[in-house]
């Protein structure tokens, strides 16, 4: 039997191919969700808020910048500690916005946000809602596949604003994880 040895610079080609091979794949893996169609679908909050009875809670007040009452409410799973639920809330005399996060695991949630604003200070009499506002937000791996804004129109996955929301949701929800992860239960 006639066994070839392979040369030097055809042993570098191999794993050059090789190595570029793996690199592609990994790269299409892990990049593929980017062009998650934009579809819109519904997604049920009621299973959480039922189950929020059989959760642990965490209150935690946090610092504000010129607000009355800021706090994180932080509903887990008591058998494995898994926040299920964050609801993130401030305010002053005349507003309130909260971001309720339901997370079906630490890469894949949801989030509503909701705006509200009043006539006149909770401290007077006869007072009345003047505005609220919601925005609703999907996360499959750590990408925003859908963003429901204000008059409740889609953004376009591929726009630069839609970008930039999805890196400052990211940000701030990691922000959120960080306190929870830093404050004694």
């Amino acid at each position: 039997m006639n066994k070839e040895k392979i040369k030097p610079k055809e042993l570098l080609v191999l794993i050059i191919v090789i190595v570029l091979g793996i690199g592609y794949y990994l790269y299409y893996k892990n990049n593929s969700n980017q062009t998650v169609q934009n579809t819109s679908y519904k997604f049920d909050t009621t299973f959480f808020e039922n189950q929020k009875t059989g959760y642990g809670l965490r209150v935690i007040p946090i610092d504000s910048d010129g607000v009355e009452a800021a706090e994180l409410t932080v509903y887990f799973d008591k058998s494995d500690w898994f926040t299920k639920i964050i609801e993130v809330s401030y305010g002053g005399e005349t507003f309130r916005h909260q971001y309720k996060y339901y997370f079906f695991d630490i890469n894949d949630f949801f989030i509503i946000e909701t705006f509200e604003q009043w006539d006149r200070p909770y401290s007077e009499e006869g007072r009345q809602q003047t505005k609220t506002e919601t925005s609703k937000y999907y996360f499959n791996k750590l990408f925003m596949t859908q963003w429901i804004d204000l008059e409740n129109n889609n953004i376009p996955i591929d726009s630069e604003k839609f970008k930039q929301k999805q890196q400052e949701i990211l940000e701030q929800t990691e922000a959120f994880l960080n306190i929870i992860s830093t404050k004694n239960p």
